[in-house]
């Protein structure tokens, strides 16, 4: 197989994974508006518009300064040098905050508070001499961040109001998400990142660390159901579970890349499930 093809290949997984990061930012975003539908009858289109616009340009930011520290241990393989990836993260990053201010003046101040946790939990999960990534703290902060904070900032400017039920519903889509990160941080190409612990554990940890989030979160799940934080029909998320199982198997046979996709996808399904309920 010839350089241009492996590079070719490389690339395709790469847009590939990009797209499921647009999708798992995007779900929480319409999630948060079905929420708030369910709870008041009300619907803002343009509010929702200029939302999901904000975090992805934020999500946009947030991948560039990821790739460009990566491409530190990766020399040689990229086009691009960090410095010019890091220009193109800063430009998405001043593109979301100018977008987040906007709408705290339509809505109200928690915007901004959302948006700057958001912006420097990026930072963190990315940055030496911080950089979280591969310390499970990290993917933890990754996974709350893109789930529980997005969702709650997406209910917040459709009705300028925080609900417990929000949080708890977005928790375990959040430790599905965290699990994920977790599995995809043992792959070979992402061990050269110095990732100490990562190293320490070995890939066959990948499968104890995404069962416990499989299990915190439909046993978070069940426990908000019991103690009606969450509303009967929020059980239909639990669609995905044949799905963290299938990626569960994959981890447990060292099929990493496999456990990654289909760990994505209960993330997914248990988020589009959750939508459905609050939308239907």
């Amino acid at each position: 197989m010839n350089q241009d093809t492996t590079s070719g290949q490389a690339t395709g997984a790469i847009f590939r994974l990009r797209l499921l990061y647009f999708a798992a930012i995007s779900i929480p975003v319409l999630l948060g508006a079905a929420i708030a539908w369910h709870h008041t009858g009300q619907f803002d289109v343009g509010l929702f518009t200029l939302s999901l616009a904000g975090v992805l340009m934020l999500l946009g930011g947030t991948t560039m300064t990821n790739d460009a520290f990566d491409l530190r241990y990766h020399e040689g393989e990229q086009p691009l040098l960090p410095v010019q990836v890091l220009q193109g993260a800063l430009a998405f990053f001043v593109v979301g905050i100018m977008l987040g201010i906007y709408i705290a003046l339509l809505t109200g101040p928690l915007v901004v508070v959302l948006g700057l946790l958001g912006v420097s939990s990026a930072l963190l999960y990315s940055v030496p001499p911080v950089r979280l990534a591969g310390t499970g703290a990290g993917e933890l902060l990754a996974g709350l961040n893109l789930s529980v904070v997005t969702t709650v900032g997406s209910y917040y400017v459709q009705t300028g109001q925080v609900s417990a039920e929000v949080v708890t519903v977005t928790v375990p889509p959040a430790l599905l998400l965290a699990g994920v990160l977790a599995i995809n941080g043992f792959r070979p190409s992402k061990l050269i990142e110095q990732r100490p612990l990562w190293n320490r554990l070995g890939p066959r940890s990948a499968f104890h660390i995404y069962l416990a989030c499989v299990v915190c979160a439909f046993g978070w799940l069940a426990g908000g159901v019991f103690l009606r934080f969450v509303p009967l029909k929020g059980l239909i998320s639990c669609g995905a579970l044949p799905i963290a199982v299938v990626a569960l198997r994959a981890a447990h046979t060292s099929n990493l890349r496999q456990a990654t996709r289909y760990g994505a996808y209960a993330y997914l399904t248990m988020m589009g499930l959750l939508v459905f309920a609050y939308a239907a």
